[in-house]
């Protein structure tokens, strides 16, 4: 076909082009709603501008070769042998160029068109594939939301009856969901304050530590309960915290108030006494007062205190200028830990409502259907005016400006330059060519313009979701409390009862009757170092003097960690500040551990409530997971994961989860859950006190960089999906998942049930917000390929539910239609929990 003949087909609007279709490959113009025929259409493979860029330089080519035809005219010695050669090169160049020329107007031509067809197909495909989707989805809709309506009665159910069980119980205990009946409780306790002792401490402890445990669950777990009545049951909960720890200092007040009398005589100026329970571990030391005066020792001579509390595997080493004269020393273990809530980080960061998920996978796919047709409405002129200027540069390179070649006589030359002088007024301005229009900035497409908008939204997510702490603060959203609190006090002694003799005692009264505390802190400050010049043998072996010295003004504690817990990795030393109620490792100093032994050791320049912090993400990101139905006849489901230290397998039956199997602890902390079936917020509970936490909240990505975060809304939709499907079918983590888009969620099928089934291998489903599909890529190939299996586009599928309808066997069929909603919504919530998907690798 001529380029005469290519340039008469550009009518209006339309470009009618006959040319043979290169086989090219090209990026889909739509990823996610691409139909078969714009799949197979081919993409010119240089953008206009390059196109434009070529046609210049091919055309200075050709003026060159023209000049250097004139320059060879001049030579009239030449011979006429290189005369033909010249004019034969001369063609070829001339005849390359005009070749290049037309592909460049062929490419653009087709450029053209296919923006053209385009605009007229896309619109049309989009719209039949959301018609299909909005039925599929609201099919999955509505048995979700009946699975939902269950579980709510259910939860309801279970509800009373637990109500029912605490009122069968008669122990004589309030009722921990009848606020009236706790603050009658706390009415009795006040009363009850001059029974307070170390006999009866640990029974109370044990009993309120139930209590709390109870308003714990309601609190964190309580379905339809009220904001309001959420508040005053956190308040109580404070109230029982405050009573609870006057009544261990009070009890030990009045244990201090006697110490020849209730605690051990170590020797003639030390005693002890010990109480251990379940909840607490109380270890008292006290320097006897001697009624006699105390030779004074010198100071190179003096020893310090240390105190080794067996019970609690801790000990305890004074300043060398501190001889606890008159004083206590309690070492206090708690279980619980009625402190780290307070604190200003505990709680996720509160977000605008935008950024939350309050929508549906349906509503979500309508909403961003109208958006994109809102968007092409709105750039309809814009790129209208750009296919003008498309045609209008294929027109100017199709036909470029001619040039006079003709070489002008002297008379023509001095006219010509007469007229220009004339024209720019006397000043010999030459005439300026016509310059090139400025072409019109690149107008991104509705897709590009919602897949900014989401990279940008989830950056900003990023941000908002990172609780900002003071350089010395614990966040405790990135770390946790772990294996209970630790309170070393230094407490001056009450005054002692005087004998009388005659059964006579006379005590001192100090007011008020309750421990006073030595104030102790003493901020490290490193002694100032030399300049390097000056750093000699001697000022190096001086300075580190000089830092021991400074050290051994600091109290020296080495702790051996609690082995109920999983110690990945040494934890963080952190005390307790009330007044601003925050962790804190301010004046903690030169922590060393020893991991073979499990032992900690630190110094400290502050006394009082001490606390190991440990790393909450430290097993993220997982390594590989896998949901499969379990082998025996129970109906169960199992979920396997490896993460970055452990192996856990969780075994899911109805509405009880039970951890299966634990590989990699450090210790045997967990091993009694090991087999045991309980609800799953319980089991959720009991692991993260244990150290080992596989739960992730959704603020995790903001601490762990490199994991592959995941269009939330579709990540929610496909885990009720897998839910529905945990019986028929195996899914499993693919390494192709973290090298992909937010919008691409790739991983691995299988059906589980039938014989043609069994024999197949893992097939690989991509799941996206706008379809999901089996996909042409393998685990172990080398390239990943988002291509349909069998190249099969007509069928559509807006959720694997509805892909394991059309695709699964008769027995695979009945398990999806048989399963229990307890079943399928307890394996939701597991992955939601884990969140395996975009916290996996």
């Amino acid at each position: 076909m001529e380029l005469s003949d290519i340039i008469e087909n550009i009518e209006g609007d339309e470009v009618s082009i006959q040319i043979p279709s290169p086989i090219i490959s090209y990026d889909e113009y739509e990823s996610d709603t691409d139909a078969k025929i714009i799949s197979s259409m081919p993409k010119i493979s240089s953008p206009l501008s390059q196109l434009l860029q070529n046609w210049k330089e091919l055309e200075s080519t050709s003026v060159n070769v023209k000049g250097k035809k004139k320059k060879k005219k001049k030579k009239k010695k030449k011979k006429k042998k290189m005369k033909e050669q010249e004019k034969s090169r001369v063609a070829a160049a001339t005849a390359e160029v005009e070749k290049q020329k037309n592909v460049m107007i062929k490419d653009m031509l087709e450029e053209i068109r296919l923006e053209n067809y385009r605009a007229e197909k896309q619109a049309t495909i989009e719209e039949e594939e959301a018609n299909k989707r909005k039925i599929q989805l609201e099919n999955t809709w509505s048995l979700i939301q009946e699975n939902e309506k269950k579980s709510m009665d259910d939860a309801l159910n279970s509800q009373e009856d637990d109500e029912w069980i605490q009122y069968l119980i008669c122990d004589g205990l309030p009722n921990p969901l009848i606020l009236a009946e706790l603050n009658t409780f706390i009415f009795h306790w006040n009363r009850e304050d001059e029974e307070a002792s170390m006999e009866n401490m640990t029974q109370k402890c044990e009993i309120v530590s139930y209590l709390l445990s109870k308003l714990d669950n309601i609190i964190d777990f309580s379905i339809l309960t009220s904001h309001k009545y959420i508040e005053e049951c956190r308040k109580i909960r404070q109230e029982f915290r405050n009573k609870l720890k006057y009544w261990i200092d009070l009890a030990s007040y009045r244990l201090l108030r006697q110490i020849e009398r209730d605690m051990i005589r170590e020797d003639l100026k030390n005693a002890h006494y010990v109480k251990k329970a379940n909840e607490i571990i109380c270890c008292i030391w006290a320097l006897i007062r001697l009624p006699i005066s105390i030779k004074q020792i010198p100071e190179r001579d003096r020893k310090p205190i240390e105190i080794i509390f067996k019970e609690l595997e801790l000990t305890l080493k004074m300043p060398v200028d501190l001889d606890c004269y008159s004083m206590a020393i309690r070492g206090l273990w708690l279980l619980y830990d009625h402190y780290s809530d307070q604190g200003s980080s505990f709680f996720m960061p509160d977000i605008p409502a935008e950024y939350k998920i309050n929508t549906d996978l349906l509503t979500f796919c309508q909403n961003e259907h109208e958006t994109k047709t809102r968007i092409r409405e709105d750039q309809a002129e814009g790129r209208k005016l750009r296919l003008d200027e498309k045609k209008a540069m294929v027109e100017r390179l199709a036909h470029p400006a001619q040039q006079i070649q003709a070489k002008p006589d002297k008379k023509s030359k001095q006219l010509k330059s007469k007229q220009l002088s004339q024209q720019s007024g006397g000043r010999g301005k030459k005439i300026e060519p016509e310059p090139e229009p400025v072409p019109l900035p690149y107008l991104p497409t509705p897709d590009e313009i919602i897949l900014q908008k989401e990279d940008d939204s989830r950056k900003e997510l990023r941000k908002l979701l990172f609780t900002r702490c003071e350089k010395t603060e614990i966040n405790l959203r990135k770390y946790k409390i772990l294996g209970g609190v630790y309170h070393i006090d230094l407490i001056y002694q009450p005054p002692q009862p005087k004998d009388m003799r005659g059964n006579i005692f006379l005590t001192t009264l100090q007011l008020p009757k309750e421990l006073q505390f030595v104030a102790f802190s003493k901020p490290y400050k490193a002694p100032p170092s030399a300049p390097d010049s000056e750093r000699t043998p001697e000022v190096i072996e001086a300075e580190i003097k000089a830092l021991e010295a400074a050290m051994e003004k600091l109290a020296l504690v080495t702790l051996k960690l609690p082995e109920s817990v999983l110690w990945f990795e040494p934890p963080l030393v952190a005390h307790w500040i009330p007044e601003r109620k925050i962790w804190s490792t301010q004046d903690v100093h030169d922590i060393k551990y020893n991991e073979e032994k499990q032992i900690i050791t630190f110094r400290t320049g502050r006394l009082g409530i001490h606390g190991l912090a440990a790393f909450k993400f430290v097993n993220i990101p997982f390594q590989s997971w896998e949901l499969k139905p379990e082998n025996s006849k129970s109906g169960g489901v199992t979920l396997n994961i490896s993460a970055a230290i452990v192996q856990v397998e969780f075994m899911i039956r109805e509405n009880l989860v039970c951890l299966n199997s634990l590989i990699g602890g450090t210790t045997r902390a967990l091993q009694d859950l090991i087999g045991k079936f309980m609800k799953l917020h319980l089991l959720i509970q009991k692991m993260q006190t244990g150290g080992c936490d596989l739960f992730p909240e959704r603020d995790a990505f903001s601490y762990i960089k490199g994991l592959p975060l995941k269009h939330s809304i579709a990540e929610q939709h496909l885990q009720v999906c897998m839910g529905l499907l945990a019986t028929a079918y195996m899914f499993a983590w693919s390494r192709w998942n973290g090298t992909l888009t937010a919008r691409q969620i790739v991983m691995q099928i299988k059906e589980m049930h039938g014989c043609v089934a069994k024999e197949q291998t893992n097939m690989m489903l991509m799941v996206t917000p706008l379809r999901t599909m089996l996909i042409q890529c393998t685990e172990v190939g080398a390239e990943f390929s988002d291509k349909s299996l069998n190249n099969d586009e007509s069928k559509f599928y807006a959720d694997v539910y509805h892909l394991a309808l059309d695709t699964a066997g008769i027995k695979s069929r009945l398990l999806m239609k048989t399963i229990s909603f307890k079943l399928a919504t307890t394996v939701t919530k597991l992955l939601q929990a884990t969140n395996i998907i975009s916290m996996s690798s």
